[in-house]
Formats: structure tokens, C-alpha cells, sequence
């Protein structure tokens, strides 16, 4: 029987989900007074929640400017993309070599938590299990110098593939059930301890999330009727 959260670690839970789904946009203030309201806490517990937030790399706090959602700036993106890539093989290629004592059983519980919210259509409930998929990878693979690192840029990748899992069209949908049936490939490839494959797995699985990703954070041209803007 599970224990009931503590207010402070319900809110601690809340605000992760709410920044992870974008309810909070990257660079929200966090202002200490709304939020002591809604979570029924006070200043110290909320601060000790802020704080561990910032440690996980979800929020920022500046001297005598408060907490704001961590921001996504140009240069961020920059290296998210450059690093994304090298970060995924390597989660896939430790987690395959694992010893047999390797728990595998998060990975697998987090797959079906993203079948779940696909049968319930539910885009932000597949980005949060997706996020919890990809955790649990990189803790099965149990390297500290890549933990730290993977989880905070599965952080931004949970935040700008929100779209990847939003969509209504025949294409979308094809896409998602992709995603899930490459999830499912990826977990017999680490079980199997198939390292080779399990990198070209992940490789796949993140080329479908970057191109959606890359197309939402690319402003669209402009146009206008006169075509002033028009190529030509």
C-alpha cells in the first residue's frame, strides 16, 4: 500500500509534471506568495521545493529576482541538439551492457505507462511516461558521470517534444505508434544485451522526435497577401 505524498513532496511532484507539460512555460515566474496558496505550504517548505527543482535543472533562481522556469534559449538549443545524439547511444549501449543484475523493471513499467496514455489520448501523459522511459534508461545504465547530464537534457526534450505526441492526422498517428514500437525493440535489444542494436534503436527513436521537435522550434516563415515576403 502506497504512503500518501506529504504537501510538500505533492507539490514538489505537481510543479515537475506542470513544467514538463509546458502548463509552465520556460521562463514563468515562480512567485513564492500564488504558490504557498495553492499547495497550502509555507515559505521555508515551498523554497526547499524551489531549490530542489533547480537542482534537477527545471527551474533557475537569481539573486533578487526569485525562481523562474528554466529558460530555453538559442544557445541551449544549440547544444541540445548537438548533444541529444551522443547522449541517447551512450544510455542505450550501458543500459545493453548492464550485468544481470540490472533491473529492467522500470524500463518496461514506463513503456506500458506510454501505451496507457496513448489508449486514454493523452499527449502530455505520453510526454511524462516518455520522460519516465528515457529516465529510467539512463539510471538502468548507472553511470554518474552520464546520469546528471542525460537528466537534465531529458528535461528539454520532454519540454519541446510535447508536439510529437499531440496530433490527430493518419500521419500522427502512424508516427506515435512508431515511437511505441521502437520503445518495445529498445527494451528486448537491452534485455537481450544486443548493444549494437540497442544504440541503433535509440538513434532511430531520436531522429523521429528531433525532426518534429526542429519543425516546432523554427518560427515559420513569413507571408503576408501582398507577398511581400515571397521568395524570388
Amino acid at each position: 500500500m502506497s504512503e500518501t505524498p506529504s504537501p510538500k513532496d505533492a507539490c514538489l511532484d505537481d510543479i515537475r509534471a506542470r513544467i514538463l507539460k509546458l502548463d509552465l512555460a520556460p521562463g514563468t515566474p515562480l512567485e513564492e506568495a500564488p504558490l504557498c496558496r495553492a499547495y497550502g505550504l509555507s515559505r521555508t517548505p515551498l523554497r526547499e521545493v524551489l531549490q530542489r527543482l533547480a537542482g534537477e535543472g527545471l527551474v533557475r533562481l537569481a539573486p533578487g529576482r526569485g525562481a523562474e522556469v528554466m529558460p530555453i534559449d538559442l544557445t541551449r538549443l544549440r547544444q541540445f541538439f548537438r548533444s541529444a545524439p551522443l547522449f541517447h547511444a551512450l544510455t542505450a549501449r550501458l543500459a545493453a551492457e548492464a550485468g544481470p543484475t540490472a533491473d529492467l523493471a522500470p524500463v518496461q513499467a514506463a513503456a506500458a505507462g506510454v501505451r496507457r496514455a496513448r489508449v486514454a489520448r493523452s499527449p502530455a501523459g505520453m510526454a511524462l511516461a516518455d520522460h519516465r522511459f528515457h529516465v529510467a534508461l539512463c539510471r538502468m545504465a548507472d553511470n554518474p558521470y552520464l546520469t546528471a547530464p542525460m537528466e537534465r537534457l531529458l528535461i528539454d526534450q520532454t519540454r519541446m517534444s510535447l508536439a510529437f505526441w499531440t496530433g490527430t492526422t493518419p500521419a500522427d498517428s502512424a508516427r506515435i505508434d512508431a515511437a511505441l514500437a521502437e520503445h518495445d525493440a529498445l527494451v528486448e535489444a537491452i534485455e537481450a544485451h544486443e548493444a549494437g542494436r540497442a544504440v541503433a534503436l535509440a538513434l532511430n527513436h531520436w531522429e523521429g522526435a528531433r525532426a518534429v521537435i526542429a519543425t516546432h522550434v523554427q518560427p515559420p516563415p513569413l507571408t503576408d497577401d501582398a507577398g511581400l515576403f515571397d521568395e524570388g
